[in-house]
């Protein structure tokens, strides 16, 4: 299980709409750890971010373990996330 400020590797199918970070965290605090985790350059550039809840669950067709989806909201087994948009 991640930590709070912790990148959370996520394989899309497709491209990635956003960055998944657990915990809400600023602005600043995702940017810098999405840099620093390699994810991008530093003159890479950043819509918006968005506090929302997520929680995985298990994929019913078995095409994938788990599945990432949004709670929107707390509730039980969702957890805090940070989703850094990109420009």
């Amino acid at each position: 299980m991640a930590d709070h400020g912790e990148y959370i590797y996520i394989f899309w199918d497709g491209d990635a709409p956003h960055e998944v970070i657990r915990g809400h965290v600023s602005n600043a605090d995702a940017v810098d750890l999405v840099e620093r985790e390699g994810i991008v350059s530093e003159d890479y550039s950043w819509e918006s971010i968005e506090h929302d809840y997520a929680r995985w669950v298990p994929d019913a067709t078995g095409e994938h373990d788990m599945i990432f989806l949004r709670a929107g909201g707390p509730g039980r087994g969702a957890f805090p996330v940070t989703l850094l948009y990109y420009d």
